[in-house]
């Protein structure tokens, strides 16, 4: 029997790692599902991402002239220009990285990087309150990226006089044969869940919440997304709500913003269909997964109640 316990955890790993989409087979489409726009957004499969370096130490910005700038990701990897490539599913997020580095090789600490981007997914840092996208002490500045729209969104990354390209190729929801989450008057849109700031203390997610999040606190709300479940069992107790459909066992869509952890002592029936849920809100300040809880949720039916 599966351990509930142990698949939260395993689903712990959206606190670092890009999602890739498992695309579900279908021969009546073209590659699993993938409509002939996507096809033709998506750039051509290339060679895996490099990983990054982080054994030697850094010099001061300040005492180069000149730098190279490598984009880094798990799971992306290079088109046939040699351009970095993540897929994220639409409303997903992503955490990525730049290195820089000297002519000589030598990682360049206190570098201030600038994002620009053509497309509508957006671009934040991992914790604004620390450095922004200044490099630390391995030449390494993170950050995050939360797809848009179907499309293939060009991120350029600029340090100095020297730039770089990240490609973000956005799949649809359609991609996997997923309806679209229905409007529910008066729920909690994803949207205003994932404006929370979020940094990291050690091993630790530090939530900071907008006003519009905190002073519901205990209220009694609707949130619609899809089930990810967490209990052996068709009557789930104890799921995640995500904004996005569940794709891969280890990877849990929309990142820890995109997330809600769902108690249920009732049971819901599990379902692959978009569901809405109503119970005690829970915004959880410092925690080591999701920074969102529903207490004593229930099934709304029918979904747009």
């Amino acid at each position: 029997m599966i351990n509930p316990r142990n698949v939260f955890l395993a689903g712990a790993c959206l606190l670092g790692i890009v999602q890739q989409p498992v695309i579900a087979q279908d021969t009546s489409t073209l590659n699993g599902g993938l409509s002939e726009e996507e096809m033709e957004a998506s750039p051509e499969d290339g060679t895996p991402a490099l990983s990054l370096d982080v054994s030697m130490p850094a010099t001061s910005a300040d005492e180069v002239s000149s730098f190279f700038v490598t984009p880094m990701a798990r799971g992306g990897y290079l088109d046939a220009d040699g351009r970095l490539v993540v897929d994220l599913l639409e409303g997903n997020t992503s955490f990525l990285a730049l290195q820089v580095m000297s002519e000589e090789g030598v990682p360049v600490s206190d570098a201030v990087a600038e994002f620009e981007i053509e497309g509508t997914s957006t671009v934040r840092a991992v914790d604004p309150s620390a450095n922004g996208y200044t490099t630390d002490e391995y030449g390494i500045t993170e950050f995050v990226v939360l797809a848009g729209d179907m499309g293939l969104d060009v991120i350029t990354a600029k340090v100095g006089d020297t730039e770089t390209e990240i490609a973000i190729n956005v799949i649809s929801l359609a991609a996997l044969s997923a309806p679209a989450l229905p409007v529910v008057e008066g729920a909690i849109t994803w949207d205003e869940l994932r404006s929370v700031r979020l940094t990291y203390e050690d091993s630790e997610l530090l939530a900071a919440f907008p006003a519009s999040i905190a002073e519901r606190a205990d209220e009694t709300v609707k949130i619609t997304g899809f089930m990810t479940p967490l209990e052996a069992d068709s009557s789930q107790r104890w799921f995640l709500l995500t904004s996005s459909p569940p794709h891969c066992f280890f990877d849990i869509p929309g990142g820890p913003a995109g997330t809600v952890e769902v108690l249920a002592p009732d049971g819901v029936e599990l379902s692959w269909d978009p569901v809405v849920v109503e119970g005690r809100f829970e915004p959880i300040e410092r925690g080591k997964g999701t920074v969102y809880r529903l207490h004593d949720a229930k099934l709304i039916t029918p979904a747009g109640a």
